[in-house]
C-alpha cells in the first residue's frame, strides 16, 4: 500500500519532471545538435501534456481518490513507463522510443479500461438500489408542542 501510495501522489510530480529531464539530458549528452533538439523541444510539452491526461484518468476513478493509491496495475505499468522514460533520457535508441510510445500507449488505455469497469459498477449499483423494492425507514420525528404561555 506504501508504494501505491507513493506512485499515487508521485505520478503528479513525474508528469512535470519526466519531460523536463529528457529536454536537459538529451541537451547535455548532445544527441545531436541542431534540429534533433528543436524534435525534443516539441515532443516534450506533447509528452508532459500525454502524463498530465494519464494522471486525470488515474485520478477520476472514485477508488484511487478515496484510497489516495493507484492500483497494483497501475503501479506496475506506471513504474514501468516511468522507467522506459528515464532511460530513453540517458539513451537515444530508437527502440526505447518505441517502448515509451508503447507503455504510454498501454497505460492510457488500461486507465480507460479500469475506469469504464469502475463506473459501470457503480451505476449499475445504483440502479438496483434505486429499483430494488426495499422499505424505506422514516425517520423518527420529534413533535414539540407550542406553549400556550408564550406569544
Amino acid at each position: 500500500m506504501l508504494l501505491r501510495r507513493a506512485l499515487y501522489w508521485g505520478q503528479f510530480g513525474m508528469a512535470a519532471l519526466l519531460p523536463i529531464w529528457v529536454l536537459i539530458s538529451r541537451g547535455i549528452i548532445a544527441d545531436g545538435l541542431g534540429w534533433q533538439f528543436v524534435v525534443y523541444l516539441v515532443l516534450c510539452p506533447l509528452l508532459f501534456i500525454a502524463l498530465t491526461l494519464l494522471v486525470i484518468l488515474s485520478i477520476a476513478r472514485k477508488s484511487v481518490r478515496q484510497a489516495h493509491a493507484v492500483s497494483w496495475w497501475d503501479a506496475v505499468v506506471l513504474l514501468i513507463t516511468w522507467a522506459a522514460i528515464i532511460t530513453y533520457g540517458l539513451f537515444a535508441f530508437p527502440l526505447l522510443a518505441v517502448l515509451v510510445v508503447i507503455a504510454l500507449v498501454g497505460l492510457f488505455w488500461l486507465l480507460i479500461w479500469q475506469l469504464v469497469i469502475e463506473t459501470r459498477t457503480r451505476v449499475k449499483t445504483f440502479f438496483d438500489q434505486a429499483q430494488s423494492p426495499a422499505p424505506r425507514e422514516i425517520p423518527d420525528v420529534i413533535v414539540v408542542p407550542r406553549n400556550p404561555l408564550s406569544r
